[in-house]
């Protein structure tokens, strides 16, 4: 899976921005919609305490109450966008509305993929204190974080925040992984990845967030942790809003170059808990975001088995080549089982529903 280390350079143009780093985001943001949020979140809490259920906690730390208000960190927010304009803007919003510690500032690389629906031009008209970075069309997820996360180590911060541009955070959400960290670091760890939950806004079920295996039997099999009112240590993660602290990015390195979309978050966490860093999920949820599903599902229509695998094998579903190296370095000797187990599970998966859509097509014709 390898990874490049964190601070190489991908000669990406920049749009907008002079050659200084980034200018600081500056708070404020309209309050009604703060309260809104709020609300959702609060309700998302006792939702998900609702539907916990058992559960394997590696560890926890209680947060004290300590006053953050004063927290000397540079910290830059990373973030990709494709043809999403409008959910672009919501994540940048949030971005600048959030309210830091005194001392903490909040600096922004945006990788925009070449999208048509005008985001750099947009980003630059509205957020001109943001870096944009221009990408190739291609580079999806995993790709055009690492071109974000490699340029923005040349600045040398405190701390890079991954933020997905579909994720709507919290006014207070960075100050609260603050706090996390600075609880953590007290417990005598150093290298520290913070990872915050994530919200549907519809309904408040949780939609991302931390994981910790499940089963002994099968390493690849996890299970999302439902956050507490305490930190709690986790294996790995969702990329949506992950925390890291400069220590844990310089032994991790960036995102492994072997991934194009997913799977490189997983990968992160897993290689940074090898390297010796601790991830930990944040109390609380920190933002919303719903539930991104792979789309390829039948839903009573007929799909063609080239389409339905063409989705599976893509960049945006489990690429085998891709799945092999994460299960080659994470899965232990077993892998090569390991690695089959999801296609034979699609395959079936594939041939029922390919049964029952042609099924109930066959009894409408009749």
């Amino acid at each position: 899976m390898g990874s490049s280390a964190c601070g190489g350079h991908y000669g990406h143009a920049r749009v907008t921005s002079s050659a200084a780093s980034a200018c600081s985001l500056k708070n404020g943001c309209d309050r009604n919609k703060q309260r809104s949020h709020r609300e959702i979140l609060s309700k998302a809490v006792i939702h998900s305490r609702k539907e916990t259920g058992q559960r394997v906690i590696l560890n926890e730390v209680h947060l004290d109450d300590r006053n953050c208000s004063n927290i000397m960190r540079r910290i830059a927010a990373l973030i990709t966008s494709y043809n999403r304009v409008e959910k672009t803007m919501a994540c940048l919003s949030a971005l600048k509305g959030q309210v830091l510690p005194q001392g903490a500032s909040l600096e922004v690389y945006l990788v925009d993929d070449a999208s048509s629906d005008g985001t750099a031009e947009t980003v630059a008209a509205r957020f001109p204190e943001v870096n944009i970075l221009q990408g190739t069309g291609s580079l999806f997820w995993n790709g055009a974080m690492r071109i974000a996360f490699a340029e923005a180590c040349r600045g040398d911060y405190d701390s890079y925040l991954w933020v997905n541009e579909d994720t709507v955070l919290a006014a207070d959400a960075v100050a609260r992984l603050l706090k996390c960290e600075a609880s953590i670091r007290d417990s005598g760890k150093g290298k520290i990845i913070v990872v915050g939950s994530i919200c549907s806004a519809h309904t408040g079920e949780l939609t991302y967030g931390g994981f910790v295996r499940c089963s002994w039997l099968h390493p690849m099999k996890y299970k999302m942790v439902s956050p507490e009112a305490h930190l709690i240590e986790v294996e790995t993660m969702n990329g949506n809003c992950v925390l890291v602290t400069a220590e844990a990015a310089k032994v991790t390195g960036n995102l492994g170059a072997s991934f194009t979309h997913g799977i490189g978050d997983f990968d992160y966490g897993l290689r940074a808990r090898a390297a010796g860093c601790s991830v930990w999920l944040a109390d609380g949820f920190v933002g919303t975001c719903e539930r991104d599903t792979l789309g390829c599902a039948f839903q009573g229509k007929w799909v063609s088995w080239r389409d339905y695998w063409g989705q599976i094998l893509g960049p945006k579903g489990l690429p085998p080549k891709e799945w092999r190296t994460y299960v080659g370095l994470h899965g232990g000797p077993l892998w090569p089982i390991y690695w089959i187990l999801p296609y034979i599970r699609f395959s079936v998966t594939a041939i029922t529903e390919m049964v029952r859509a042609r099924w109930g097509r066959s009894c409408k014709e009749q």
